[in-house]
């Protein structure tokens, strides 16, 4: 019995009186608030004399809107790359912060570009992107969904960035009075829009286009015969490329030519018609008689010409093939990877889904991205091989005709009857108008050339305008939420080192008592 009791005993001594040891730490709660006022007063005195006495970040910003066309695409009239680092660049820097006179405010040239930097501006952007993250998050998306999430997003911010960008100078512990920091913000986008326009040019168009210069006249004159043909329409074909570049840029087809008032599609109906009906008429006979003042040097002309074409043409196709096989080839490896993955997912081999986390699913996506891509290259490089090809075949077909035509004359002694000759005499007379008329051509795809360099830019001779007039100024003196979180995580310290510590003392107390009172 006895035995027992000291059993019980023991099992009661060893068991938490929860009861009691909620009143032990309620015990403390005196010292605890007073600490922890402590505590707070201490941590509001430090934060109040940084407040007073530093400020922890000056923010000074001034956005402007970029004038000329493309430039979401991030592309200068001239075709030159743009970036919006370019505006901050360090010999742009360098130049405003020796025209402020930075020094004179304790500011060094390494600290003003370390502050400033170069953004497209959209104040809803960060909305955007949050929107996105969030619908981008759900983990029932598929590869594909994500991409169409990705490419709308893209698109969105294209269109919410479009022609728009913030200069930010960010200074830590320092600032400039506000008159400075404005003329600083004023200064940098005029020192690079007049670097840009006047050291790279890029207010100019960089259309690569044959000039009337390409055109030899003396060449022409000096023509046997039937070679004028493939003359004329290589002249022709130079100047439907001039056509077809120019029409390339933004609002071409609206300019006119000062001088005729033709526009580029005028220009191109007009020069398809003198093609057709004017030179094709004139040069007609030539090739298919096979007229020549020297028939047999243009019979070797010709001979050669097609043996050259017959090798451009063998090496065209060996290219295409290789890029062919590429292409069925990867389409073939794409095939199975994609059967791989279904069968997979259908025997749960491989999880049917992407990753919960954000940061798998862009790689996957980025991954993805870059394969199609790839493939979209190898396409494209394939129907401008085959474009290149047909071409070449075409050319190779109508200099085999010329060259049937100039061997029958050869077979019929190579001598020109009188009406031939009449017919030659009669496209020399009539030469020398043809070439002033390409000449002209030429003359109006130029004119329409320096009039889109004029026009192509939104606002004459500039690059940019302010979108304000001020700048916007912010001082960041205390950081709010990193204030809370100290103080919470000071006051959370300081509960745990207190209450522990009172109660150990408290226990400490009480036991000395009881050893008072035994005694």
């Amino acid at each position: 019995m006895a035995q027992s009791d000291y059993s019980g005993s023991a099992n009661s001594n060893d068991e938490i009186d929860l009861l009691d040891l909620f009143r032990k730490v309620f015990a403390t709660w005196k010292t605890l608030v007073i600490s922890l006022l402590m505590v707070s007063v201490a941590f509001g005195v430090i934060k109040a004399a940084q407040l007073v006495f530093t400020v922890t970040e000056s923010v000074y910003s001034k956005p402007i809107r970029l004038t000329f066309p493309n430039a979401n695409k991030l592309v200068f009239p001239s075709g030159a790359k743009f970036a919006y680092s370019d505006i901050v660049a360090p010999a742009v820097v360098q130049v405003a912060y020796e025209r402020n006179k930075l020094s004179d405010y304790g500011l060094s040239v390494s600290e003003l570009q370390a502050g400033l930097s170069a953004a497209p501006y959209a104040p809803t952007y960060p909305l955007v992107i949050a929107r996105y993250q969030k619908l981008m998050a759900d983990k029932k998306l598929t590869v594909e969904n994500l991409n169409d999430i990705q490419k709308q997003m893209e698109k969105e911010i294209e269109q919410i960035t479009s022609g728009e960008a913030v200069i930010t100078l960010r200074l830590e512990k320092k600032e400039l009075p506000k008159d400075v920091a404005e003329k600083v913000l004023n200064d940098i986008p005029a020192i690079w829009a007049e670097r840009a326009m006047k050291e790279k040019g890029v207010l100019t168009i960089n259309a690569q286009l044959a000039s009337v210069n390409s055109l030899n006249s003396e060449l022409f004159l000096g023509a046997r015969g039937v070679e004028l043909g493939d003359l004329i329409n290589d002249k022709l074909a130079l100047l439907k490329k001039n056509i077809k570049s120019l029409s390339e840029y933004e609002g071409a087809q609206s300019v006119v030519d000062p001088k005729t008032g033709m526009r580029l599609m005028d220009l191109s109906f007009a020069v398809g018609d003198f093609g057709n009906f004017v030179a094709g008429d004139l040069v007609s006979p030539l090739r298919q008689l096979g007229l020549s003042k020297d028939v047999k040097s243009s019979t070797y002309f010709y001979e050669d010409r097609v043996s050259r074409l017959k090798i451009m043409l063998a090496s065209q196709k060996a290219e295409l093939d290789v890029v062919t096989d590429a292409y069925n080839s990867y389409l073939q490896y794409e095939r199975k990877t994609g059967e791989a993955g279904k069968d997979g997912q259908n025997g749960n081999s491989v999880a049917p889904q992407l990753s919960a986390d954000m940061l798998d699913k862009l790689v996957n996506l980025s991954g993805d991205a870059v394969r199609e891509k790839y493939k979209q290259e190898l396409n494209e490089k394939r129907f401008s091989l085959t474009r290149d090809v047909a071409e070449t075949e075409s050319k190779l077909a109508d200099s085999v005709l010329v060259l049937n035509a100039l061997q029958k004359s050869v077979a019929a002694g190579g001598k020109l009857s009188v009406s031939d000759e009449q017919y030659l005499n009669k496209v020399k007379e009539q030469l020398p108008a043809v070439i002033s008329k390409i000449q002209d051509f030429f003359g109006v795809s130029e004119r329409i050339y320096k009039q889109l360099s004029i026009e192509s830019v939104g606002i004459r001779d500039q690059l940019y305008i302010p979108v304000t007039n001020t700048i916007l100024v912010k001082k960041v003196f205390l950081d709010v939420k990193e204030t809370i979180f100290v103080w919470i995580a000071l006051l959370f310290l300081t509960t745990v080192i207190v209450v522990p510590s009172c109660m150990i003392r408290n226990s400490m107390r009480s036991r000395a008592l009881v050893i008072g009172a035994g005694v």
